[in-house]
């Protein structure tokens, strides 16, 4: 497929999520033979093209890294949650639950034990 064709593709598939772009914007990054496959620019923005999956708006490195800390910081949290669960009389860990809620820390000030609801 020539350049010209592979942008059509792609100022296609955004035209279909409401992205506007002329051909003259759209920089061609990546594509196979066929147009199956088209990775292009407009602007900062990459977009990436599948026949399979349509149409996806990549992620700038930033983004990726925060959803990742993000993601990270959740996943600590509720490993933290699931320990003090596990170490405790689950009658007990109810009893804080209901009384503290969800997502607090309670310190025991005799042994200096914290426990993540």
């Amino acid at each position: 497929m020539t350049k010209r064709e592979l942008k059509r593709i792609a100022q296609r598939a955004m035209k279909e999520q409401g992205i506007k772009a002329s051909q003259k914007e759209i920089t061609l990054l990546e594509a196979s033979g066929d147009g199956h496959y088209i990775l292009w620019s407009v602007g900062d923005q990459e977009y990436r093209y599948d026949v399979k999956y349509g149409l996806e708006i990549c992620e700038s490195l930033e983004e990726i890294n925060a959803r990742l800390e993000r993601d990270m910081a959740e996943t600590r949290k509720e490993l933290l949650r699931e320990r003090t669960r596990q170490s405790m009389d689950p009658e007990m860990y109810y009893e804080m639950l209901s009384a503290f809620g969800e997502g607090e820390t309670i310190v025991n000030v005799i042994t200096g034990e914290r426990y993540y609801l």
